[in-house]
C-alpha cells in the first residue's frame, strides 16, 4: 500500500496482475483478429470489391487467408488514377498488377464477375495486346473499358474477339471504336445491357452489332461519333433506349413491339427524323428535344396509346399542344419556355409536375389526380402587352384548385411572396393568385412529404403558417412530425455540414394561434353556400441553427473533387 495525495492508503497493482491484465489484452486482440479473417467468403469478397486495388493489397497483407480471396476476387476495376499516387512508375505498376491479377485467376482456372479498366491512352492496350482477350477466356460477365480522353486519330478499337464473347451480359465502352467489318459476325448471345458512351461507330455497324445479340434489353447510346442513322429491327427483347447527343445523329427508326422506355435527348436546335411506328407498348417517354415542334409531337404522341409516364424537358419549341393519353399517371413538363397551352386529356392522370413560364395546363378530368408540383418561374404580372395571358392563367391556376377532389383529404403547402403556407384542406386564396410569379405550390396526402420537400429548399425560413378548420388538431399534428423528425436526424450520410438536411439545422418549433380567417378564401360567399368551414391560421416560429463559415466551403471542396474524376 502507498500514500496516496490525500494521506489515503492506495493498493499497489503486482507484477502478477500486471501480467494477467497483459495477457488477456492479447487475448481480446487475438479473437478480433480471429472474427476479422473468418468471416464468410462472401462478405470478403464485397469488401474487397468496394476498395481501390491499393487499398485492397494494403488490406490483404494482414491475413493470409484475405490475401487468397484478394486472388480469387470476382471483381477487378483498375483506374489509372489509384496508381498515379505511386509516382513515376506508375504506368508500370499498373501493368504488372493487372497482368498478375490475370493470370493468376487464369491459372487456377477461375471465372470473374466484373473487369473494369479506365486509362488515359490507347497506349495501354498496344503495350498489353492479348488484355482483353485474357479477360474473355475467364468468362467474364460484365466488362467495362474507358479509355480516355477521346482523340480521332488515336482511339482504341475494340478487338473482334471481344464482339463474339459468349459469356458477357453487360458491356459498357468508353471512347472506343466499333468496327465490324473485319469480322465474320457478331455473337453477344447472353448479351443483355449494351452501353456506348463517346464511341466512334457507323449505321451499319450499330445495325450488325444489335442484330448479334438476340438478348439485348437495355440500349443506351451517349454522344457517339459518325453515327447519322439509328435503325433498330431485330432486338425481339428491347425494352429500353437511350440516346444521348449523338453530334452526327439525323435519323431513329425504332420497330420493337417490347419497347417499353424511352429516353431521347436531342442536339440543340437539330431536326430529326423520328418514327416508332410499332412500339404500342410504350409506358414511358421522356423527350427533351429543343426544335421538337407542336406537329411533330402531335404525330408523335398518338403512336403510343399505352402510355403511362410522360416527360417534355426544355422542349422549347412547342407552343399548343394536346395529350391525348388515356392512360397517362405521370406526367412532367419542365422549361418548356415558349408553351401557351397544354390541353390535357387523361382521367387517369394522379401526378402532375410543371415547371415553368406563366400556367399554360388545363386538366380535363381531374378525379384522380392526387399529386401536384407547380413552380412558376417568372410571371410578368402587370406586364404591358399581356394582360389577357395574365387572366388565363390565375384562370387555370384557379381551376385546377377549385376541381381537385376535396374528399380525399389532400394537403397543400405553398411559397410566395406572403411566406410558406400549409393549408389542411385546399381552399383557393388571394394570396397565391397575387403571388403567381416565383409560386412553388405541391398538393399530397402526406403531411410529412409535403413538410419534408419545401423546408429542405426553404431552409432559413423563420415562419411557417398553417391553416385549418376552427377546432381542428392539424396544427399539432403538423408540429408532433417536426419535431419527431429532428430528435432523430439518420436520414444523412454526407460527412460534409452543408450537404445534410433541414433536420440537422432546425432546434426548436415555437406554435403561435393567431385565431379564425374569415377573409382566407378568395370566394367568401361561394364558401358559405358550399358550406366549407371557415379557416383558423397558426403561425410556427422555426428557430435554426446556422452555419459556421469554415464548414460553408466543403461543399464546393466535395464539388472540385468530383468534378475532377
Amino acid at each position: 500500500m502507498n500514500a496516496g495525495a490525500s494521506g489515503e492508503m492506495v493498493p499497489v497493482e503486482s507484477s502478477r496482475q500486471r501480467k494477467r491484465a497483459g495477457a488477456e489484452s492479447v487475448k481480446r486482440v487475438e479473437e478480433t483478429d480471429r472474427d476479422f479473417t473468418n468471416l464468410p467468403e462472401q462478405v470478403i469478397h464485397r469488401i474487397l470489391s468496394l476498395l481501390c486495388p491499393n487499398e485492397a493489397a494494403r488490406l490483404c497483407v494482414l491475413s493470409k487467408r484475405w490475401n487468397s480471396m484478394w486472388n480469387s476476387l470476382p471483381v477487378l476495376d483498375f483506374d489509372e488514377c489509384y496508381f498515379k499516387k505511386s509516382g513515376k512508375t506508375w504506368e508500370k505498376n499498373m501493368l504488372s498488377v493487372v497482368d498478375r491479377s490475370l493470370q493468376g485467376r487464369f491459372q487456377q482456372n477461375l471465372t470473374i464477375e466484373k473487369f473494369r479498366l479506365s486509362v488515359g491512352s490507347p497506349r495501354f492496350f498496344q503495350v498489353r495486346r492479348n488484355l482483353v482477350a485474357t479477360a474473355i477466356d475467364l468468362k467474364v460477365k460484365n466488362l467495362e473499358l474507358i479509355v480516355k480522353p477521346v482523340r480521332p486519330r488515336n482511339v482504341f478499337k475494340v478487338p473482334s474477339t471481344l464482339l463474339s464473347a459468349s459469356s458477357i451480359i453487360v458491356l459498357d465502352l468508353f471512347g472506343c471504336k466499333v468496327d465490324t467489318s473485319d469480322s465474320d459476325c457478331v455473337n453477344l448471345p447472353k448479351l443483355r445491357k449494351l452501353a456506348l458512351k463517346m464511341v466512334t461507330i457507323c449505321e451499319k455497324m450499330l445495325q450488325k452489332l444489335i442484330t448479334g445479340c438476340p438478348s439485348i434489353q437495355n440500349l443506351k447510346i451517349i454522344k457517339c461519333s459518325e453515327l447519322k442513322g439509328i435503325v433498330i429491327s431485330t432486338a425481339p427483347l428491347l425494352k429500353f433506349i437511350h440516346v444521348y447527343k449523338c453530334p452526327d445523329l439525323k435519323s431513329i427508326s425504332v420497330k420493337a413491339l417490347t419497347l417499353r422506355s424511352f429516353y431521347f435527348n436531342a442536339t440543340w436546335w437539330k431536326h430529326y427524323d423520328l418514327k416508332m411506328p410499332e412500339c404500342r407498348l410504350l409506358k414511358g417517354l421522356v423527350l427533351e428535344y429543343p426544335s421538337m415542334s407542336d406537329q411533330m409531337f402531335e404525330q408523335l404522341i398518338v403512336q403510343f396509346p399505352n402510355l403511362e409516364k410522360l416527360s417534355l424537358l426544355n422542349c422549347i419549341n412547342i407552343q399548343n399542344i394536346n395529350i391525348p393519353c388515356e392512360k397517362l399517371t405521370n406526367l412532367i413538363i419542365v422549361k418548356c419556355s415558349h408553351l401557351v397551352e397544354a390541353v390535357i386529356h387523361s382521367p387517369r392522370l394522379f401526378s402532375l409536375q410543371y415547371k415553368g413560364s406563366g400556367m399554360p395546363i388545363s386538366l380535363l378530368n381531374l378525379t384522380r389526380l392526387e399529386e401536384v408540383k407547380i413552380f412558376v418561374q417568372s410571371f410578368p404580372r402587370g406586364s404591358v402587352g399581356c394582360p389577357d395571358q395574365v387572366r388565363s392563367d390565375e384562370k387555370k391556376l384557379k381551376g385546377l384548385l377549385q376541381n381537385l377532389d376535396r374528399s380525399k383529404g389532400l394537403k397543400m403547402i405553398s411559397r410566395h411572396d406572403a411566406g410558406l403556407i400549409l393549408q389542411e384542406d385546399i381552399v383557393v386564396n388571394q394570396h397565391i393568385l397575387d403571388s403567381i410569379s416565383g409560386l412553388q405550390l405541391q398538393i399530397s396526402h402526406s403531411v410529412g412529404h409535403l413538410i419534408d420537400n419545401f423546408l429542405q429548399d426553404a431552409r432559413g425560413v423563420k415562419l411557417l403558417q398553417v391553416v385549418s378548420t376552427v377546432g381542428s388538431d392539424f396544427p399539432e399534428v403538423v408540429t408532433q412530425k417536426i419535431e419527431r423528425e429532428m430528435q432523430d436526424p439518420r436520414c444523412c450520410s454526407s460527412c460534409f455540414q452543408n450537404k445534410k438536411c433541414w433536420r440537422h439545422y432546425l432546434k426548436r418549433v415555437i406554435p403561435c394561434p393567431m385565431g379564425q380567417a374569415d377573409s382566407w378564401s378568395c370566394e367568401e360567399d361561394l364558401e358559405k353556400e358550399s358550406g366549407i368551414p371557415l379557416h383558423e391560421k397558426t403561425w410556427l416560429v422555426l428557430r435554426w441553427e446556422e452555419v459556421q463559415n469554415e464548414e460553408k466551403g466543403a461543399e464546393e471542396v466535395e464539388k472540385t473533387n468530383f468534378a475532377t474524376v
